[in-house]
């Protein structure tokens, strides 16, 4: 059984310095983004998990960040524009 987090706006508070300085706070991020493509592998139409991990790649400074955000918003999940900013770019 799933919840219905369609619709529900949502605002991630990560509260990790701009440089991850320790192992344990790199490896936890990482066990995060590592979840969320499991709960895609599961699920792959789960917009909540593309539009997490999308917050993580960002964060992360990966570039392939719009792809899961904007998969997030096709399923439904609003994705504020802010983080859309560079994404049409």
């Amino acid at each position: 059984m799933t919840g219905n987090a369609n619709n529900q706006l949502m605002s991630a508070n990560w509260k990790i310095p701009n440089k991850l300085s320790s192992n344990k706070s790199e490896i936890n991020v990482l066990s995060s983004l590592s979840d969320c493509d499991m709960a895609i592998q599961i699920n792959n139409s789960l917009g909540f998990a593309y539009y997490i991990r999308g917050q993580i790649k960002q964060m992360l400074r990966y570039e392939d960040y719009c792809i899961d955000l904007l998969a997030a918003k096709e399923f439904g999940m609003i994705v504020d524009e802010e983080l859309l900013g560079n994404c049409r770019k």
